[in-house]
């Protein structure tokens, strides 16, 4: 994303790296108020821990890569050598078989003019190989699973809960799911997209394929498209604060919980296509706050 004379904007790249050892999150960003300067930020998340690292500023390639004096990120994997005052990280991850969605997860949305966040899956699992050393623990990564997702606009949704785990023996599942409450031609519209990947194939919910939020409270969401269903429930979990975007500053602070408990269960066509219990579920829920 490329910044409009002064306005307000932020872009972001979250990468997940979870084996079942270990889990990791880094989430690469730019971002600039309006009239200020562009800041970037490298934020880390652990188990028990979460991080904010300044960023030389960043440069956005070609085919979603991000450079920067400290790291590239890009589909491939990162390499990163961060020290500052607040904390280091170090070393190279590399990315194979990637799972692209089968197209834009905002579907039409993609298209209109002005969103105030728009979201991407880059990866819905792939393979990960290596080790970051994060504040002198390492992070050791061989044959684990990844995901990686971006977002770019203005603002996060003031109100959402997002949740997205890799599931399975072997990690091979794939879950992500958003319900948030966004402007839509001058008013609010309740809004969802998902996107389940399992046996080798994506099945998709989307306000825009006719799903709709059956129920949605703080820890709990299930969707309904035709005879489809997804639906998600926080068991148990520890939130740590993260930086998120009010026009483009990051001045909002939001809470995920990196390794939460979750249940889900993906029904499609009147079948249990997906069903189980995640010990290392991400969730943001931020459904509470209006």
């Amino acid at each position: 994303m490329k910044r409009i004379g002064d306005a307000p904007f932020f872009e972001g790249f979250y990468f997940k790296q979870q084996s079942n050892e270990q889990t990791l999150a880094l989430i690469v960003a730019h971002h600039a108020a309006k009239g200020k300067p562009e800041e970037a930020t490298l934020q880390v998340l652990t188990e028990t821990n979460s991080l904010v690292l300044p960023l030389p500023p960043l440069r956005v390639g070609a085919a979603g890569c991000v450079f920067c004096e400290a790291g590239v990120f890009g589909p491939a994997g990162l390499r990163l050598a961060v020290d500052c005052p607040q904390g280091s990280i170090a070393g190279t991850l590399l990315f194979s078989d990637l799972t692209p969605p089968y197209y834009d997860i905002m579907g039409p949305f993609a298209l209109v003019p002005g969103m105030e966040c728009r979201h991407s899956l880059r990866s819905l699992r792939h393979r990960v190989d290596g080790e970051l050393i994060f504040n002198g623990k390492p992070y050791c990564f061989a044959n684990a699973a990844g995901y990686t997702e971006g977002d770019r606009g203005r603002s996060f949704p003031s109100r959402y809960l997002w949740t997205q785990s890799l599931l399975g023996p072997e990690l091979q599942d794939s879950v992500m799911l958003s319900v948030a409450m966004v402007p839509f031609l001058r008013a609010q519209m309740l809004g969802t997209i998902a996107s389940v990947w399992t046996g080798g194939r994506e099945y998709r919910l989307a306000t825009y394929l006719g799903a709709r939020v059956e129920q949605i409270e703080s820890g709990y969401a299930k969707i309904v498209q035709g005879s489809d269903s997804l639906e998600v429930r926080l068991l148990e979990g520890e939130h740590r604060s993260l930086q998120a975007p009010v026009c483009g500053g990051m001045h909002r602070t939001v809470r995920e919980g990196l390794c939460c408990t979750v249940l889900y269960r993906f029904i499609h066509h009147g079948h249990i296509l997906l069903q189980g219990i995640s010990k290392n579920a991400s969730f943001e829920d931020e459904w509470g706050v209006g």
